[in-house]
């Protein structure tokens, strides 16, 4: 999944994309690494959920929108969740 990020709307296509996983389901997807040091809007209760879905997370490379068609150098996460 690689949502859009504006207004928090990476974190509503991922928990939206999970609740479809069935048991034993993999979700990966692309956020914004704002959701790590945010603590307004739904930031804080994301970090929490991420926490107890275990996810998974890794800082995608600096450059890893470059050359696609929206170009940004926002810094990103790929989470990795099993349900």
């Amino acid at each position: 999944v690689n949502p859009p990020f504006e207004g928090g709307q990476d974190m509503q296509h991922v928990l939206a994309a999970y609740s479809l996983l069935k048991p034993g389901g993999i979700l990966v997807a692309i956020v914004c690494a704002n959701v790590w040091y945010r603590e307004d809007g739904d930031f804080p209760a994301f970090r929490d959920w991420m926490a107890e879905v275990n996810a998974e997370t890794e800082r995608a490379p600096e450059d890893a929108f470059q050359g696609t068609i929206r170009t940004t150098k926002t810094a990103a996460i790929v989470l990795k969740i099993r349900k």
